[in-house]
């Protein structure tokens, strides 16, 4: 049986060292720790961004940023916003995880990217994301009689590879194929 089969539960994992190591590390393949934005030229449509909206397959996202512009985040009433780059500071985006793991009592963030400001954008990023072999299941002090569970237990790495199944067309029944061994 492939390692990676070998589920670990997470949701009863709340403290000492190995709960953190168990469940979680602080780099995963799934992210890229860096990215470029190249400059381009002045856009007036709203709807077009250069990296487009999606929200974080990670737990937290903590976004180091420098001073140009381009981020925008989306609040729950569908407008766009692009929060003030704060010097020394950290932005964190709450991600798809988080969102899981408390039963949607606290939201993955929705952002996009877009540089029209004529010059190269940088940011950094660092995605603190579960261990692959991760079972993500509500937490028990985000359910009760009267909320159950919203998302079933799921293998963090089957959650990834949804994802990217359904919102990358060229990896539609790549990944999975791979998964299961019939690559």
């Amino acid at each position: 049986m492939p390692t990676w089969w070998r589920a670990r539960r997470c949701a009863g994992a709340t403290s000492g060292p190995r709960a953190t190591t168990r469940c979680a590390r602080p780099w995963s393949p799934t992210s890229r720790p860096w990215r470029r934005w190249a400059s381009g030229q002045e856009i007036d449509d709203d709807e077009q961004f250069g990296q487009g909206p999606h929200t974080d397959n990670s737990f937290i996202t903590m976004l180091a940023r420098e001073d140009t512009p381009g981020l925008a985040v989306r609040l729950p009433s569908g407008e766009w916003l692009a929060p003030p780059v704060i010097p020394g500071t950290f932005l964190v985006n709450l991600g798809n995880i988080m969102k899981r793991w408390s039963n949607d009592r606290f939201l993955s963030t929705p952002h996009g990217v877009l540089n029209d400001t004529g010059k190269d954008r940088y940011s950094i990023a660092f995605f603190f994301s579960p261990n692959v072999e991760a079972v993500i299941e509500c937490l028990p002090s985000c359910t009760g009689a009267d909320n159950p569970p919203r998302y079933p237990p799921a293998v963090y790495r089957d959650l990834v590879l949804d994802f990217y199944n359904a919102n990358y067309f060229h990896r539609q029944g790549h990944a999975g194929a791979r998964a299961s061994g019939r690559s």
